[in-house]
């Protein structure tokens, strides 16, 4: 049947790329054992074919294209900055590269929207430890403009994608990247209008977009559910008014504010 032999071709799929990305890797790590300068643009051409020939138009592949590109998600993630740093630029480019990062925000039910937010989360997490103490060397800095220019992307074709995952990634930007972080939360999902917050006649609590909830696809209630049953009863007013002291500690992470 049709599906099982678009199952068999995502099979191979994913045997071609768990093989690439193994070799990637591998041949990264024997580079720094050598001390051997590795070079990422064979790889990131490798890649970049493979991308490009499977997300073109194709009556065979059309059917599958979201499973496609889900695929190439999965092993870019594989190889992130964290794991392959020297593959750090290259990795960048593929990301954001218009034939895979639009087929796979544009894929029915937001079916690609969990696959990039995980890649954005893995950027972001490089990019964490660096963007916190300030110290940017200038591949650094070039790195940085680069993650400017794919947030702003973004922000412009797919500002309702930023606006459902602004929680998440916020909690692993720094809070010193005032810049960063006010990109993202300046996402407006489309079919929101922007109202101008300096108009005199300018009143929140008038307009009628303040009824619909948002769009939250972040996971907020992840980091209270080792309390959350207790916050709940507090909230419903059957909790001791103690809890409120030992809030404090329960919202730190391993005894850090």
């Amino acid at each position: 049947t049709p599906e099982q032999v678009a199952q068999q071709r995502l099979g191979m799929l994913n045997k071609i790329m768990g093989a690439i990305t193994r070799a990637l890797v591998t041949s990264h790590e024997k580079a720094q054992q050598t001390n051997v300068q590795w070079d990422q643009r064979p790889w990131f051409r490798l890649l970049l074919d493979l991308v490009c020939e499977l997300n073109t138009p194709n009556q065979l592949l059309d059917s599958m294209k979201s499973s496609i590109v889900n695929v190439f998600g999965s092993a870019f993630h594989v190889v992130q900055p964290l794991v392959v740093p020297g593959f750090s630029f290259a990795w960048l480019e593929l990301i954001s590269h218009r034939m895979f990062l639009s087929n796979l925000l544009l894929a029915k039910d937001q079916k690609g929207w969990g696959v990039m937010h995980q890649l954005l989360i893995d950027l972001f997490l490089f990019m964490e430890p660096h963007l916190r103490k300030l110290e940017l060397t200038d591949a650094l800095k070039k790195y940085y403009d680069g993650t400017l220019r794919v947030i702003l992307m973004l922000v412009h074709d797919f500002p309702s994608f930023l606006a459902a995952y602004s929680l998440s990634f916020c909690n692993v930007i720094p809070e010193n990247c005032v810049q960063l972080r006010n990109i993202i939360l300046s996402a407006t999902p489309k079919g929101v209008p922007f109202h101008d917050p300096i108009n005199r006649n300018f009143k929140i609590d008038q307009l009628p977009e303040i009824k619909q909830s948002p769009l939250i696809l972040s996971n907020v209630v992840g980091p209270l559910m080792s309390f959350k049953n207790e916050l709940d009863n507090y909230l419903r007013g059957q909790q001791s008014p103690d809890f409120l002291n030992i809030l404090v500690n329960n919202l730190r992470k391993d005894g850090n504010p």
